[in-house]
């Protein structure tokens, strides 16, 4: 079952790392939360301006780490279509194929597992 945090006041981050004039913002100083809220707001903000290209209505930002790697869930009229996983670093090295690789195998077998949990409810 999933759960989810639609937050309905601005969202406050602290420590937020100040933009550098003349460069890009410092995205590897967030936090990881304040990364996933950014993720949600950029998406839901697309959503809202009708700017998302997808058949997506709403999204979620899913609270907590039983979420098995879903940082956001997309919807269409209330059911669940996709689900974004937010991978952030801290360090401003590339991510290698073995890791990413790694990542995916884990929240594949996250899936299979919930599924395999589904049905036996079933």
């Amino acid at each position: 079952m999933m759960t989810k945090t639609k937050p309905d006041e601005p969202i406050l981050v602290k420590d937020k790392p100040v933009a550098i004039e003349r460069g890009s913002y410092p995205y590897h100083l967030l936090e990881d939360h304040a990364f996933e809220l950014l993720v949600y707001s950029l998406y839901k903000s697309e959503i809202e301006n009708g700017e998302l290209a997808g058949p997506y209505d709403d999204i979620w930002l899913m609270g907590g780490v039983k979420e098995k790697g879903k940082d956001c869930a997309l919807f269409r009229q209330g059911i669940f279509g996709a689900a974004i996983q937010c991978k952030h670093r801290s360090k401003l090295a590339p991510v290698g194929k073995v890791q990413v690789a790694k990542e995916i195998i884990k929240f594949l077998l996250h899936i299979i597992n919930d599924n395999e949990q589904i049905q036996r409810q079933l």
